[in-house]
């Protein structure tokens, strides 16, 4: 059990670490004619840090695609609520003109 944790654990370690190494490359060609070292160059301790900011920024992709879709749903609700609303308005609107109709004339009684 415990090989098995510990396989699975060097499994998401090395995909984070290819993700990291990808990122640092893409920021390296971004920034063109700045001399950076390719990742495999890079001290320990850079990487670390390098992967310790692409786990921070995954991180807040999940929090912001969280709040996102708690936004799409408190809308959604929103919407539904209103259509709600509206509907009783109208019945209501109907229910007054009907009143109206068959409410006696003033100063006929």
């Amino acid at each position: 059990m415990m090989l098995q944790v510990l396989e699975r654990l060097a499994q998401c370690v090395a995909v984070k670490e290819a993700q990291a190494k990808q990122s640092y490359e893409q920021f390296r060609a971004a920034l063109g004619n700045v001399a950076l070292p390719p990742w495999e160059e890079l001290p320990g301790i850079a990487k670390r840090t390098w992967l310790a900011a692409t786990h921070a920024a995954d991180q807040r992709a999940d929090i912001a695609e969280g709040i996102t879709n708690l936004l799409r749903a408190e809308r959604d609700d929103a919407r539904q609520e209103s259509a709600s609303l509206r509907e009783s308005l109208e019945a209501a609107r109907r229910e007054l003109h009907l009143l109206r109709e068959h409410a006696p004339a003033e100063g006929s009684a």
